[in-house]
């Protein structure tokens, strides 16, 4: 019977673990030296991004934010005195929610369009942008012009008469400063309190105070006149 012979002389060494955690590991010496060889190449990207962010900057439009805020009243939170604390606080919150939803609603947004006249003002349907800006609307506005006429995104206004065209856009224009004031309207609640902030950032420093003050003002009007039609309901159902 023939055997195979093996020479235990020439074992092939198991791989290291140290050897493959060596291989995961990042050189710092070794990116260094890279970055150093290629000294001028980085210097050259370093020194462009350095000019391309002074030039936004200095291109970009100041922003002003004003910041209103409003106490909700405890006595819309009122609960049972057996009732935990737990769900007190389970209601308080459900209910600061509930205020911030409104504030955040087109309808509110309407009523202060409609106070202002945002949707006329021009400070606030095209406010000052950054040559980047700038950049993106000129590129958006060559798509846009080989996609198709503007007018025909509202349905029906071609085949329209000139009254029904004028009334058409503007309530699309209204409609869009809705939309712009609704994006941009900040309202959160201050920490743990019933305090809303209510927050509007501009290029204008008084158009964004206006709009914050609106704002204030058309919540605590719909607030009161909730509380009306709540008394009112009330006393005809007494009757």
């Amino acid at each position: 019977m023939n055997y195979a012979n093996f020479p235990l002389d020439k074992r092939t060494p198991l791989p290291s673990a140290d050897q493959e955690k060596g291989e995961d590991f990042i050189d710092i010496e070794r990116l260094l030296g890279m970055a150093a060889r290629q000294a001028k190449v980085v210097a050259v990207c370093a020194a462009i991004g350095l000019f391309l962010g002074v030039i936004y900057l200095q291109t970009t439009p100041k922003q002003y934010m004003s910041v209103a805020s409003v106490l909700i009243d405890e006595g819309m939170n009122k609960v049972m005195d057996d009732i935990s604390a737990a769900s007190a606080t389970r209601q308080t919150d459900a209910t600061i929610l509930s205020q911030i939803e409104i504030l955040n609603s087109a309808r509110l947004a309407s009523e202060v369009v409609d106070k202002l006249k945002l949707d006329q003002n021009q400070d606030f349907m095209s406010p000052p942008q950054s040559a980047l800006a700038k950049g993106v609307g000129f590129l958006r506005g060559i798509v846009a012009y080989f996609r198709g006429n503007a007018a025909d995104r509202l349905p029906g206004i071609q085949n329209a008469d000139a009254a029904t065209r004028e009334a058409m856009i503007k309530a699309a224009t209204h409609d869009y400063a809705v939309l712009m004031l609704q994006t941009g309207l900040l309202a959160d609640r201050v920490s743990r309190s019933n305090v809303i902030s209510i927050g509007y950032q501009a290029t204008n420093p008084a158009l964004a105070t206006a709009i914050t003050k609106a704002y204030a003002d058309a919540y605590l009007a719909d607030q009161l006149n909730a509380s009306f039609d709540a008394t009112e309901r009330a006393a005809v159902w007494l009757q």
